[in-house]
Parts: structure tokens; C-alpha cells; sequence
């Protein structure tokens, strides 16, 4: 009974263990199954760092389609080539051409994009501007030389149209062919020099700065520093010698003996008859007898002797045929100015000499000015046409030695050229002076202007210059017969419209003049 006892209690023992095991089985299972419906799931790394790349990917191609429709404005030479993979950072240039897209542009509806990309769209779009602000600079300033060539190009356009029509002609002594000073050959030989102009012109200021300049002026009548030509025609001078060339020519553009501007167009004035050239031919040489005696031995490296009459530019083909080489200095000056001067003698000895109705033409125009202005026209220009042929045959190699410079008497008296143009003559003559010396020159200003009266103008040189304006202006009828009768010359010579001869090139020769650098 014992035994059955404990065997009993044992086995009680071991289904109160069973139950219990059993209870504990069922409330973990509780437990269990309770934090598995309560508790949240473990993070997924790779699927969050999908997510944020899809993010980026939207972001970017949110920018891209703005960057599109910014540059479809821009000119195609500025397009930036797209792919079809987004740029990275790296890729992003710290200089780029293209137009950024400005982060506070993007529409709010959209997903902005990361700070660091805001940061470098920022950079890049500031440096775009820079980078087209200085294009633009760069841009005016290319603009403003292309404008200043082209301007230049025209003036010259203009120019050779006007010269064609007869109308301005610039004196480019520079680009002629003559011996200068410094490369004289040592077989050339020095030839003379003739001064010519219209009364008044100013050859009187001439002749005293190539005095100064060297050369071995002949002078006859020093209050007018005239040759007067006494040897000629028994003492009646040179009024006797031109008259007949007058008559038969009518102009200063003939020729002494035919072919000998050497350019196969004939002249204005023709030929001069055999007749007429032995007479003048002799008087000349007569006269230039006189002056070899007159001679001081003188001179420079380019001219033995001159001698100046203003009524000789009628004669330079006779004087370049009698002389076999020669150099010419044109002088000119405003015909409204030499029409107010006091000295009309060439109106009364040579306009009915100098047309063909001569004659009904002096009554024609009663106003002595408007004569004066037609005789400073037509024999200006016309020797200026028979000057250019003669240069450009000798250019072409045939001819006499014949070189000739047209000197403006305004561009003499003016500060801002007057060193320029004393340099030209200067190295016209071939005078040994330094820049220095001829800018000392230059500084010691003009005393005559060119007429032989001062009754009624001031003794001002400066202020007798332009003095037709005051009288023009009250004068309406005599100011349009003036500029009728005188158009041909006034343009020819760049008076009206007024014209700079002086290009900026020839300015600025390296030689500043002043009182610290020149030599007196």
C-alpha cells in the first residue's frame, strides 16, 4: 500500500509538471503573438537609399526641363549639348557659358533642389553675368574701333568721289615719290624752287620761313619778298609774259609743248603754239640770268635757289620745261578771303584775259569780290589738275624731275598744325634743321597774313583770318554770288565744306612740340 502511496503522489507530481509546462507554452505563445502584432518592423538601409535616389532623380529632372525652356532664348552658338544622364557635381563647370538655372525661379510646386546644388546654380549664374558683362565691354569697344575704321574708310569713300566730280583734292605729299633729305642719292642734283599763288594767299609768309629753313631765296622787292621780273619784256615784268598765255590758253592746265604732263589726256587749255612758247622761253631765260648772278651759293640738299611770284603759278609748265626740273609750292588760301583783300591788281590785268567772253563777263559782274572769286577758282583748281597729272607721270617714271606741294595757308596759321606743316615743307626743301629747331620756328608764329593792305582789318594776323564771315553775313546776295561763282574751288581746296588735311597719323609724328623741346 505503501509503494502505491508514493507511486501515486509521483505520478500527481508529474502532471501538475506537465500542466504547467503546458500553461507556460500557451503564454509565451500569448506573448509572442501579441509583439508580433504590436511592434514595428526593422528598417530597410538599402530601401531608403532607393527612395532617396528617386528623389534626386525627380529633382534633377525638374532642373534639366527648366534649364530647357531658359536656353531655348539664347542664341544657338550658346546651347549647351544635354545627355540623357543628369551631370554630377564634378561635372558642373566653375565657368560655364550656358545660363544656370536660378533655384528661386523653380516653381514652388516643385521639389527644391539639395543646398549644395542651390549654392553652385547661385555661383554659376553670378558668374555668368560677369563673364556678360564683360562680353559686352569688350563688345563696345570692338564696336567703337570698327566704327572709327569704318568712318575713316568713308571720309576716304567720300573723297575719291568728290575728287572724281572735281571737287576736295588732298595733298598726300607723303605717299609720292620724291627725294627727301635723308635719302638723297649722291647723283642728284638740286633743282630750283618756284612759289606761286593767288594775290594774298600769303607766299609772303612763305618765302621768309624757307629763309629760315635754309633756303636761298632771290628777292627783288623786300616789303613783298616779289621777284618782279624786270628783265622781262624791257622792264614791264611778268604781267607782259603771262597775257599772251592767257589769251591763247585761258587756264592754268595746258601744256608747254605737247605731251609733256606725259598722260595722254589733253589739257583744259591745250597747247601752247611755238610762237607763244619762244617768247616766253626767252623772257624766262632772261630773266633767270639775272638771278644765277644773284645767287649767294647757298641752299640745301634739294634746292639750289627759289624765287616767288604769285602770278608765276600761270607759268609753271614754261618754268619746268626752261628749268629741266623743278619743285612747285602751291599756295592757297580762302577765295572769300582773298576776294575782301586789298589787293584786286589780277582782277584788273588778267580777268578779260582769262575766258574767252572775258569781255561781256566783266560786265556781267559789276562786284569786283565776285570776279576775284572766279578767277582764285578757276586757276587754282586748274593748276591743281595739271599738278596731279605731271606728279603721277613722273611717278610712272616720265617726264622732267617735277614735285610740287600744296601748302594751305590756314593750316600755317593754326596751332594744332602749324609744326606739322613746317615739318612738310621743311622736308620738301631738304633743310638740315632738327625737329627741335623747326619746332623753335614753329613758336615764333606769323607776322604777314598775305594781303598787301592791312586799311580796314586789324593788324592781328589770327584776326584777319576768316574776315569775310562779318561781311557775308549782312550781305546775303553778294554771300550767294560768292559761293555760286567760287564752288568748284572752295570744295576742291576743302573750304566749303570745311575738311582737315591732316589725317591723325600724321599728328602724331613722335615729336611733341613745346616751349621745353624746342630749340631756340
Amino acid at each position: 500500500m505503501a509503494r502505491h502511496a508514493i507511486s501515486q503522489s509521483r505520478l500527481n507530481c508529474l502532471k501538475l509538471i506537465l500542466l504547467v509546462f503546458l500553461f507556460s507554452i500557451l503564454f509565451l505563445s500569448q506573448i509572442l503573438v501579441f509583439i508580433d502584432t504590436t511592434a514595428v518592423p526593422s528598417p530597410d538601409n538599402s530601401l531608403i537609399e532607393i527612395s532617396k535616389l528617386q528623389i534626386e532623380q525627380q529633382q534633377l529632372n525638374i532642373i534639366r526641363k527648366q534649364q530647357q525652356l531658359l536656353l531655348r532664348a539664347k542664341p544657338a552658338s550658346s546651347l549647351v549639348v544635354e545627355t540623357n544622364e543628369p551631370p554630377s557635381r564634378s561635372e558642373l563647370p566653375s565657368n560655364s557659358l550656358h545660363k544656370p538655372v536660378d533655384p528661386y525661379s523653380l516653381n514652388h510646386d516643385s521639389v527644391p533642389p539639395p543646398p549644395k546644388l542651390q549654392h553652385q546654380l547661385r555661383h554659376d549664374r553670378m558668374q555668368d553675368l560677369k563673364n556678360k558683362e564683360q562680353q559686352l565691354l569688350l563688345d563696345k569697344l570692338n564696336n567703337a574701333q570698327e566704327a572709327s575704321a569704318l568712318a575713316k574708310e568713308l571720309r576716304l569713300t567720300e573723297k575719291k568721289a568728290i575728287l572724281k566730280q572735281g571737287g576736295f583734292y588732298q595733298d598726300d605729299y607723303t605717299k609720292r615719290l620724291h627725294p627727301s633729305p635723308l635719302t638723297t642719292p649722291s647723283t642728284f642734283t638740286p633743282v630750283p624752287l618756284l612759289v606761286g599763288g593767288s594775290d594774298g594767299s600769303g607766299t609772303r609768309s612763305v618765302v621768309s620761313l624757307l629763309e629760315k629753313l635754309g633756303v636761298d631765296m632771290i628777292i627783288d622787292d623786300t616789303r613783298t619778298n616779289d621777284v618782279h621780273g624786270q628783265e622781262m619784256v624791257l622792264g614791264e615784268g611778268w604781267p607782259a609774259v603771262v597775257s599772251p598765255v592767257l589769251k591763247e590758253v585761258f587756264s592754268a592746265d595746258y601744256d608747254f609743248y605737247d605731251g609733256q604732263s606725259g598722260s595722254g589726256v589733253l589739257p583744259k587749255g591745250g597747247i601752247l603754239t611755238s610762237q607763244t612758247r619762244e617768247f616766253v622761253r626767252g623772257e624766262i631765260e632772261a630773266m633767270n640770268d639775272s638771278h644765277r648772278r644773284q645767287r649767294k651759293g647757298l641752299g640745301t640738299s634739294l634746292i639750289t635757289y627759289g624765287i616767288k611770284a604769285p602770278v608765276s603759278m600761270l607759268l609753271v609748265p614754261a618754268f619746268l620745261d626752261i628749268w629741266r626740273g623743278m619743285k612747285f609750292i602751291h599756295v592757297v588760301r580762302d577765295g572769300r578771303d582773298i576776294a575782301f583783300s586789298g589787293n584786286q591788281s589780277p582782277v584788273n590785268k588778267f580777268y578779260k584775259d582769262s575766258y574767252p567772253d572775258g569781255e561781256s563777263r566783266w560786265h556781267q559782274y559789276p562786284d569786283m569780290k565776285v570776279k576775284s572769286m572766279q578767277l582764285w577758282s578757276d586757276w587754282n583748281a586748274d593748276l591743281l589738275e595739271w599738278e596731279r597729272r605731271k606728279a603721277e607721270a613722273v611717278n610712272a617714271g616720265s617726264g622732267e624731275n617735277f614735285d610740287f606741294l600744296l601748302l594751305r595757308l590756314e593750316d600755317l596759321l593754326d596751332s594744332d598744325t602749324r609744326f606739322e606743316q613746317i615739318k612738310r615743307v621743311a622736308s620738301f626743301v631738304g633743310s638740315p634743321h632738327s625737329d627741335a629747331k623747326l619746332c623753335c620756328i614753329s613758336m615764333e608764329g606769323e607776322k604777314d597774313l598775305g594781303s598787301h593792305s592791312t586799311r580796314g582789318f586789324s593788324k592781328n594776323v589770327k584776326e584777319r583770318y576768316g574776315k569775310w564771315r562779318g561781311p557775308l553775313e549782312n550781305d546775303r546776295p553778294l554771300s550767294n554770288a560768292l559761293h555760286s561763282e567760287g564752288k568748284r574751288g572752295l570744295s576742291v581746296f576743302g573750304y566749303e565744306p570745311w575738311m582737315d588735311w591732316m589725317d591723325q597719323n600724321d599728328r602724331s609724328s613722335g615729336f611733341i612740340c613745346n616751349k621745353r623741346t624746342a630749340l631756340c
